[in-house]
């Protein structure tokens, strides 16, 4: 803080609550004062996504610069040691508050904590859900155990919604195949102003870590449309519970499915001849195996890699069970 030669007093710093703070100030020993701000020298730090790694980091910021009018002030990249992987996060630091439009879809804070054990704490939210391919290759770069919380907005049935929304599948699939453990219950976390609910906000974490968190959504909103979900975790005290991975998909409703049952067979006693069970299944012809639909056992590890495109082959097999017999197509 410094007196200027027009008479005013010019307090620094570079703390964005701290500068709201002090425009709040009226009076300062009992004179009416006026504050006003100057926003100089502030940072705005993004992370993007599937950087190559044979690209410099200073021709990334060079690229940015120029196509985009960004003043790059520092550029971080995540790889593993020894690491042959062929794109990485690219954690970039910018002048200024104003944002780019490409980089407002997703808000992620992700922080490291060090202590006893180390571990990673991300924080997100996605305007218009999550695409959890993006997040992957940080996650495949760090070493440390990762707790991820936030909104996904994404719709699926798993979860009791009523549709499916852009990008559900593509996080199934990756939570299937994934060391990843899904906390949540069948709790709703969003209340609409309808009445109507969903479940958004997921809390996952690293199977090594399930032994010692636990988590649930508080009774009270905080006048706001989401419910708060709350993450007990404790390293020195683990919880002694059998997580079966995704088992929380059925529970509500196999329940409901069972009275709507018993309800119908009450007033047509053979209406359990009338259940159709089907299923569907994707055969790709050169050789991929979905590991959500099959499970292939083995004493070693093969340490094989097996290279696929990215639109491959396949054969959909749908077959359906029913009291009358079994039903089969294919396309």
């Amino acid at each position: 803080m410094y007196f200027t030669r027009s008479g005013k007093i010019k307090i620094s710093t570079s703390d964005p609550v701290c500068a709201v703070q002090i425009t709040a100030i009226d009076q300062i020993l009992n004179t009416p004062v006026k504050a006003n701000i100057i926003w100089e020298g502030f940072t705005s730090r993004f992370l993007l996504f599937d950087i190559p790694t044979n690209v410099h980091l200073a021709d990334v910021a060079i690229e940015l610069k120029n196509s985009n009018d960004l003043d790059i002030v520092e550029s971080i990249r995540f790889v593993k040691p020894n690491s042959r992987q062929e794109a990485s996060p690219f954690l970039i630091t910018i002048f200024g508050i104003n944002t780019p439009e490409w980089l407002l879809e997703y808000e992620i804070l992700i922080l490291r904590i060090v202590n006893n054990t180390s571990f990673h704490l991300i924080n997100l939210y996605a305007s218009r859900g999550l695409n959890i391919t993006l997040l992957n290759s940080f996650l495949e770069s760090s070493s440390d155990p990762v707790f991820i919380f936030g909104d996904f907005n994404l719709h699926h049935p798993i979860w009791s919604s009523n549709h499916t929304s852009p990008y559900s599948e593509i996080f199934v699939e990756w939570l299937t195949n994934s060391n990843f453990i899904l906390l949540n219950t069948d709790v709703l976390t969003h209340r609409s102003n309808v009445g109507s609910g969903a479940l958004l906000d997921f809390t996952l974490c690293s199977s090594n870590l399930i032994g010692y968190s636990n988590t649930f959504v508080s009774d009270s909103s905080y006048n706001s449309d989401h419910c708060p979900v709350i993450t007990d975790f404790n390293i020195h005290n683990p919880i002694k519970r059998t997580i079966n991975k995704l088992d929380w998909r059925s529970n509500s409703r196999l329940n409901r499915f069972v009275e709507w049952a018993q309800n119908e067979i009450a007033v047509v006693p053979d209406f359990h001849k009338r259940i159709l069970f089907s299923d569907e299944a994707h055969f790709w012809l050169n050789g991929y195996v979905n590991k959500q639909n099959c499970r292939i056992w083995s004493e070693a590890n093969p340490q094989v890699y097996v290279e696929t495109p990215l639109h491959p082959e396949k054969l959909t097999v749908w077959c359906a069970l029913w009291a009358g017999g079994i039903l089969l197509q294919k396309r």
